[in-house]
């Protein structure tokens, strides 16, 4: 995907994208872009600005430099809402065991623990609320297995951050990099789907 600068009549990079829009106007389709970066964004609103691509922008003596320092905020900028992302579902997507959806946020996740330590001492009439509204009897071996599908969750969840990062700042185009993309579903997407 290429890179597009709008830069001012000094050739100054003021902003960067991954999509030129058709006919030079308003970006549509781009809701990963942050919102800074497409709010009303259109040629005519811009009379003084002109959209380049890298090899333009280069033609027209914007260092390459400026052009690698953009890519470089960009993708931080980017990184740090993955990490947001990340973060968010570690906390709030829950986690799905044959098909039974638990809370994964930090009170649930100390009171899995709990109850897997307790072991054989684990009351017999214990039940777990899930995020469905429906109730899961939780025996000691069905706790263990609460902690452990946590753990994995938020394994895979780091290992794709990782991965995401990566890519990110290998990015041609960082803001228009998917935040979402490859994260396991959360209970509330896969409610919706």
């Amino acid at each position: 995907m290429n890179a597009y600068y709008l830069c001012d009549k000094k050739n100054k990079v003021a902003l960067s994208f991954g999509v030129l829009p058709q006919g030079w106007g308003t970006i549509v389709g781009m809701a990963d872009l942050p919102y800074e970066m497409v709010s009303d964004l259109n040629w005519a609103h811009y009379p003084d600005h002109a959209f380049l691509t890298e090899a333009e922008a280069l033609v027209m003596g914007i260092s390459a430099q400026s052009i690698a320092n953009q890519k470089q905020l960009a993708a931080q900028e980017r990184w740090e809402l993955i990490k947001q992302e990340r973060d968010n579902r570690a906390l709030n997507g829950g986690v799905n065991i044959g098909g039974k959806w638990f809370y994964t946020d930090p009170d649930s996740r100390t009171k899995y623990l709990g109850m897997m330590l307790l072991g054989q001492n684990l009351p017999t009439d214990i039940a777990w609320k899930t995020m469905d509204g429906t109730w899961q009897p939780v025996s000691p071996s069905y706790a263990a297995l609460i902690v452990q599908s946590v753990a994995q969750f938020d394994s895979a969840l780091m290992k794709i951050g990782e991965i995401k990062k990566a890519e990110v700042f290998a990015s041609e185009s960082p803001p228009t990099y998917s935040i979402t993309a490859n994260f396991p579903k959360t209970f509330l997407e896969s409610v919706a789907s």
